[in-house]
């Protein structure tokens, strides 16, 4: 072996050596990350369980400092909360929108109760009201709403009062028992025409992927302490009109799993609405009130265009009539009740004739 040979396996050597002695230290740094990594992980693990549990106690701890106002009633393999008041020979039927607060209609209700029967729900998943082991579409949830009627025991002549959605139950309840519904107050109603529309698709997409991840979060009592902190859930709208208790009992319902489901299902509905209940003479002869909030939206001219839009529904029924309330926004039976109050005595007066 040459003289340069040597030097070059020596050479080769010495790096080999080198070698060798930094991978014990690059892997005390490996192992380091590792550890520190699984503390993380293990972190992560103890919070949600303690999530869990602060969620879990949370609202049993909650829910028992409120007393339920009403009943439950069986509708098949669930039960709903229903409440009644009043007394007369017709019934006025409150149907609340999307997810919204059933102490709504208390204002409402104290208004009609002296001339008529009054009956106000939860409907599946919201509130007192059980979890149905499958979610109602609109003509399950219609028929849900009459056994609860049939099972309260109030007068089978119905005015039917309902806002957003619940309008869109009404009118499908006055098409499938027709016998039964005296008339309609249909406070700001969703449009069928509406809600194919590529904005109100897009909306309301985003609006259900919005619920889903504070569903999540629900389980690990985030949307509660979101609630508690003010800092992420903010009491907004017509809840800020409610009183402290009705809004804190509000609170703790729709800061669980359970009050997500029902809303996610009931907007999934919408979404993939294919109905036909807003033709022209859908009601026939009933009377057909069509309450519109002037102040639904910010823009002046969206309120303008909005009113006019909702005036086409009038073509439902030939004993129809639009109600505008200039300063109100959309939830009018809480910010302006007595229009609501007003327009059912109106129609319990025709009926009377």
């Amino acid at each position: 072996m040459s003289k340069g040979d040597k030097m070059k396996f020596a050479s080769a050597s010495n790096s080999v050596h080198k070698y060798g002695k930094m991978k014990p230290k690059y892997s005390k740094k490996i192992e380091k990350k590792k550890r520190i990594w699984e503390i993380i992980f293990y972190l992560i693990i103890v919070l949600l369980c303690a999530g869990l549990i602060y969620q879990s106690a949370s609202t049993n701890m909650e829910l028992n400092k409120y007393k339920m106002d009403g009943e439950l009633v069986s509708v098949g393999n669930h039960r709903l909360l229903v409440n009644t008041t009043g007394y007369g020979d017709y019934s006025a039927v409150l149907i609340g929108d999307t997810g919204s607060y059933i102490g709504q209609w208390d204002k409402v209700k104290n208004g009609l109760s002296q001339k008529m029967k009054v009956f106000t729900y939860d409907r599946s998943g919201f509130g007192w009201s059980d979890s149905p082991q499958t979610y109602p579409n609109i003509s399950k949830s219609v028929d849900m709403l009459r056994v609860a009627l049939y099972r309260s025991g109030v007068p089978r002549q119905y005015i039917l009062v309902a806002h957003g959605y619940g309008a869109i139950l009404a009118e499908k309840y006055a098409e499938k028992y027709p016998d039964e519904v005296v008339g309609i107050v249909a406070i700001d109603s969703i449009m069928e025409n509406d809600i194919q529309s590529p904005e109100f698709q897009k909306q309301i997409s985003s609006k259900i992927q919005k619920y889903k991840i504070s569903k999540i979060a629900s389980y690990f009592g985030l949307v509660r302490l979101g609630y508690k902190s003010k800092l992420i859930y903010r009491s907004k709208g017509y809840v800020t009109k409610l009183s402290q208790e009705d809004r804190a009992l509000y609170n703790c319902q729709r800061a669980t799993s359970k009050y997500f489901k029902a809303s996610i299902s009931e907007m999934n509905n919408i979404k993939n609405y294919n109905e036909s209940l807003q033709k022209k003479n859908a009601l026939k002869k009933k009377y057909f009130t069509v309450v519109t909030p002037g102040r639904k939206y910010k823009d002046a001219s969206k309120n303008s265009a909005y009113i006019e839009q909702q005036k086409k529904l009038l073509s439902m029924s030939k004993e129809s009539q639009q109600i505008v309330v200039r300063d109100s926004g959309s939830y009018v039976q809480v910010f302006d009740p007595n229009v609501v109050v007003d327009a059912v005595n109106s129609i319990l007066q025709e009926v009377n004739r």
